[in-house]
């Protein structure tokens, strides 16, 4: 049961994020012009400045959402867990109406490797490549499809905690992800560095 609770846990935290990203938007929404007062300076002048948030969150939702399905599709299954093989089998055939509408989104996974989390480069061919044809992404894009994929997310949550209530009653909402790591807090002097490294390269060039 405890690695069990251990996917529960993640599929919670993961969907919570991408809940949490669908509220930005729509506080956005609702304070857009009072936002779109904010001018960006130089390069991105020209960028509202609401939809720029708006964009940079969804995108990250997209993100977000991928590892949610991941993790249900890999981790909460029969086969890591074989103790519970008969409930988490009628849990999937419960939610297959859930995963058979996110499974319209052909490129949903595609989009986040080759676009959102990594290179620009699909089938190792580079989007600026002269040979490179475009691409139409079949995946979430628009506003709607987002916030739709978010409550299929909800909806799988939800089934989870009908046919597996004591993961639920085990669960601490206080607990985080955040308290689980530690990170280096360093201020540090911007110039002096930079400097220092156009410096070496200075350097380097010389003895090239």
């Amino acid at each position: 049961m405890e690695k069990l609770l251990e996917s529960f846990k993640t599929l919670v935290y993961l969907g919570t994020q991408v809940s949490f990203f669908i509220e930005v938007h729509n506080t956005y929404t609702q304070n857009e012009e009072f936002l779109n007062q904010i001018e960006f300076q130089g390069h991105y002048s020209n960028l509202p400045f609401a939809k720029s948030i708006s964009g940079t969150f969804l995108n990250y939702a997209l993100i977000i959402s991928n590892s949610f399905f991941d993790e249900y599709n890999k981790e909460f299954t029969s086969s890591k867990h074989p103790d519970f093989k008969v409930r988490i089998d009628k849990l999937k055939a419960i939610t297959k109406p859930v995963m058979r509408r996110v499974n319209k989104w052909t490129n949903f996974k595609d989009y986040r490797n080759y676009i959102l989390a990594h290179n620009f480069r699909i089938k190792d061919v580079s989007i600026f490549s002269k040979d490179f044809k475009p691409f139409h992404f079949n995946s979430p894009h628009t506003n709607t499809e987002i916030i739709l994929l978010n409550q299929l997310m909800r909806i799988i949550t939800t089934c989870i905690s009908k046919e597996f209530p004591e993961l639920v009653e085990q669960i601490n909402w206080k607990e985080n992800a955040l308290s689980k790591m530690t990170f280096n807090y360093n201020e540090v002097d911007i110039d002096k560095e930079l400097t220092e490294i156009w410096t070496q390269i200075e350097t380097v060039k010389k003895q090239l």
